[in-house]
């Protein structure tokens, strides 16, 4: 092997997130710490209508997981998938909008494509 070739042994996998209930107490009260601005971020931030539709976003995600055993906070490329996949089949849904117009109608256009 030469100085310019590069061995590759696959995809990588990103490592898993500690959980909050493993971190020490420190560590947990900074994360409640930082959720508690968050919520105060959103409550006090956003529109009404954003806010809704965070609610109803978080309802069909609640929903998937509880159909299909996917714990609430295992979000991966692969679940995230899956869960689009799921969407198609809810009545009423349209997955790539959340149920929702698509938006993007004010951005300049190379960024409206990578949207669409």
């Amino acid at each position: 092997m030469t100085d310019r070739q590069v061995t590759v042994s696959g995809p990588a996998r990103p490592a898993t997130p500690a959980r909050p209930e493993t971190c020490d107490a420190a560590t947990r009260a900074a994360l409640e710490h930082i959720d508690g601005q968050a919520v105060r971020a959103v409550a006090d931030g956003r529109p009404e209508r954003t806010r809704t539709s965070y609610a109803q976003d978080w309802a069909s995600w609640s929903k998937f997981c509880a159909e299909t055993g996917v714990p609430l906070l295992a979000l991966t490329s692969g679940t995230l998938v899956m869960f689009v996949e799921w969407l198609w089949t809810q009545p009423g849904a349209k997955p790539g909008t959340g149920g929702r117009g698509r938006g993007g109608e004010n951005m300049p256009d190379e960024q409206r494509v990578l949207c669409a």
